[in-house]
């Protein structure tokens, strides 16, 4: 049986800015980056508890090719995804406030 995964618009609207920025880089990157996000969001539909909580009851999966996480949480049959960060944005700071 299969857990539902629910992306947030904040999530999708993310994932649209990053493969547009991205396409402006180079032909074919954009859809480059969304194949990769693809593949980790199967692998965390597939293995929720594969990444630790790093922050509360979040975790942050790793893109393969790209600098980028997806933080997400996991909740009674489902799992969201809450945002698509650069691992250089300070992810918990600009996720959580000062307190993260």
């Amino acid at each position: 049986m299969s857990i539902a995964l629910i992306i947030t618009d904040r999530a999708e609207q993310e994932v649209d800015e990053i493969q547009a920025s991205l396409e402006e880089d180079g032909p074919g990157k954009g859809i480059d980056f969304r194949t990769d996000l693809i593949a980790t969001l199967r692998y965390v539909q597939q293995f929720p508890g594969g990444f630790s909580a790093r922050h509360k009851a979040f975790r942050f999966a790793p893109l393969r090719k790209y600098k980028y996480h997806v933080i997400y949480s996991i909740g009674q049959n489902r799992i969201a995804v809450h945002r698509i960060r650069h691992m250089h944005q300070r992810p918990l700071k600009q996720f959580f406030g000062q307190s993260g």
